[in-house]
């Protein structure tokens, strides 16, 4: 037996569906993170970052937006030419930069009988405190690590301009 609904949005209201419990939540750092693993290491260009791929992204929002590289294959090598010659711009002042830390790092050890000390700060998630510590000075950390890895990133650079040099029409 059906029961007569005397004021029809009686019916319409039962029928109200209620918010969902289900939402969604994007984490735009961990995609940007991923974009950036996937396209390389981005520089600035034109308020946009420029990827080695020739992709772009926005320089403002994490979450976007994006674009593809041009279509036209002149002005994709163009893109990328810029992208190589700001890219071998910058490491080298960085590696020029730290090239003369470590040589006046190396004259004041010089200088002094004892290892130099050197002081470094962590930071500790557990209880959110910054730790200070003391250790001697150990300049090939510098030299085979960051200096070497910059010496590369110059050559590879090059390597991709004179590529990209061949390609002109």
């Amino acid at each position: 037996m059906s029961k007569e609904i005397d004021d029809p949005t009686q019916f319409l209201d039962s029928l109200e569906v209620p918010p969902s419990p289900v939402t969604v939540e994007l984490d735009w750092d961990t995609y940007f993170k991923e974009f950036c693993n996937f396209h390389g290491d981005p520089i600035r260009h034109r308020g946009r970052l420029l990827f080695p791929d020739g992709w772009t992204y926005s320089m403002t929002d994490k979450a976007g937006p994006e674009w593809p590289p041009p279509t036209d294959p002149e002005e994709l090598r163009s893109l990328l030419y810029k992208y190589w010659l700001v890219r071998l711009r910058m490491v080298k002042e960085e590696y020029h930069w730290l090239h003369r830390m470590v040589y006046d790092l190396e004259e004041a050890q010089r200088r002094h009988s004892l290892p130099l000390q050197q002081v470094l700060v962590s930071y500790n998630e557990e209880d959110g405190l910054y730790h200070r510590s003391v250790k001697p000075l150990e300049l090939k950390d510098f030299q085979e690590g960051r200096l070497e890895w910059l010496a590369q990133d110059v050559k590879d650079c090059e390597a991709k301009l004179r590529e990209l040099e061949r390609k002109t029409p």
